[in-house]
């Protein structure tokens, strides 16, 4: 009898610990306020039409400091997630020459927009005074300095010498 209540408390406290780890390794969105972009005004907007296929309709943005937003609404019904990274990583390798995809940081931001996205999903990427943060319909998902290797290895996608989207 002593060893069955021994074990169930065993098995007890690792649960406990299991959800004490998972707790403390929630979403960014739970870590960070998200910002807002409304107060940004529109430079201009564009259509990313790769194949003949419409992938997000993107708006390009600037507020009274000159801070940038990305804003990326999502045409196509269903995006998966591993499709999602593998155009990351494409797009940051085709915009960043010598950029080391392997390099953890350059993972964890990878890693961070690998998410499923339905029609309609915005992602949004703003720039506010020295801080960089990407949200997926309103939610904090990646934040960093602006001045981060991640952060400029991101904007470079789309407003850097070659950018995926030739109106920006």
């Amino acid at each position: 009898m002593i060893y069955k209540v021994s074990f169930l408390l065993i098995a007890l406290m690792s649960v406990k610990q299991t959800f004490a780890e998972e707790l403390t390794t929630a979403p960014l969105y739970k870590q960070y306020d998200s910002w807002s972009y409304d107060h940004y005004r529109v430079i201009t907007n564009n259509t990313r039409t790769l194949w003949f296929v419409d992938y997000y309709a993107i708006s390009h943005r600037q507020n009274a400091q000159g801070d940038n937003a990305l804003i990326l609404t999502f045409i196509p019904d269903k995006l998966t997630q591993q499709k999602v990274r593998t155009a990351t990583i494409e797009a940051l390798e085709g915009s960043n020459l010598g950029i080391n995809i392997h390099d953890p940081s350059i993972q964890k931001l990878a890693n961070s927009l690998s998410v499923s996205l339905v029609k309609g999903d915005v992602i949004a990427i703003i720039y506010n005074g020295k801080s960089m943060q990407v949200q997926h319909n309103s939610d904090v998902i990646y934040q960093a300095r602006s001045t981060s290797q991640q952060s400029m290895a991101l904007s470079n996608i789309w407003l850097g010498e070659s950018p995926v989207d030739d109106l920006l």
